[in-house]
C-alpha cells in the first residue's frame, strides 16, 4: 500500500512539473526593458554582419571545418561582446537574416531580422516558442499584430491550430510567439 501511495505522488509530481509554463508577456517586456541596453548591442553588432545565420557556432571543434552558417568574419571581440551580452540577458542563441543574405537568395531587401528565443518547448517537427524579435519591416508585412492589452499566451491557448502571433515591446523589438502541431 505505502509504496502504490509513493508512486502515486511521484507520479503527480513529475506530471505537473511536466506542464507547459510560458513566460507572460509582461515577464518579458520586464526582462527587456532590464536588459534594453544588451538588445540594443546585440542588434548594433549583428546589423553590421554580411554573412551568416545564428551565433554561437553549433560546432566549435575543426575536426569537420568551420561552423560554416555561423557569423562569418566575426572578430575575436565581437565574439566575446555577444557571449557576454547572452549572458546577461540570460538567452543561448541569435538567430539573423539580413540584406546581404537576403541578395544571395534572389530577395534584394534591406531588411534585417534578428530571433532571440527566450523559451522553447517541444521537438523539432513540432513545439512552442516564444522569442525577442527585431524586425524594422514587421508591421508592412504582417496583416495582424494582436491587441497589446491580450497576453499572447491567453491567444495561443485558445487556438488547436499552428499559430504566429506579436506584440510590439519597443522600436521594432516585439515579442514573437509561435506554436506548431
Amino acid at each position: 500500500m505505502r509504496i502504490s501511495q509513493i508512486t502515486f505522488l511521484f507520479s503527480c509530481l513529475f506530471i505537473t512539473s511536466c506542464k507547459l509554463s510560458l513566460p507572460t508577456d509582461n515577464e518579458m517586456i520586464q526582462h527587456f526593458t532590464l536588459h534594453e541596453a544588451a538588445f540594443n548591442k546585440i542588434q548594433n553588432v549583428i546589423s553590421q554582419r554580411t554573412y551568416g545565420c545564428y551565433y554561437p557556432p553549433y560546432r566549435t571543434d575543426t575536426l569537420y571545418g568551420e561552423d560554416q552558417l555561423s557569423i562569418k568574419k566575426l572578430s575575436q571581440e565581437d565574439r566575446q561582446l555577444l557571449d557576454s551580452l547572452l549572458l546577461e540577458i540570460n538567452c543561448e542563441r541569435i538567430f539573423y537574416w539580413n540584406k546581404e543574405r537576403k541578395k544571395e537568395t534572389g530577395h534584394d531587401s534591406t531588411e534585417i531580422i534578428i530571433s532571440i528565443p527566450y523559451f522553447m518547448y517541444g521537438l523539432s517537427i513540432g513545439g512552442t516558442t516564444k522569442e525577442f524579435l527585431y524586425a524594422p519591416n514587421l508591421k508592412q508585412e504582417c496583416q495582424s499584430i494582436e491587441n497589446s492589452q491580450m497576453d499572447l499566451n491567453e491567444l495561443y491557448r485558445r487556438t488547436d491550430s499552428d499559430t504566429t502571433f506579436y506584440k510590439l515591446i519597443k522600436n521594432n523589438w516585439y515579442i514573437k510567439l509561435e506554436h506548431d502541431n
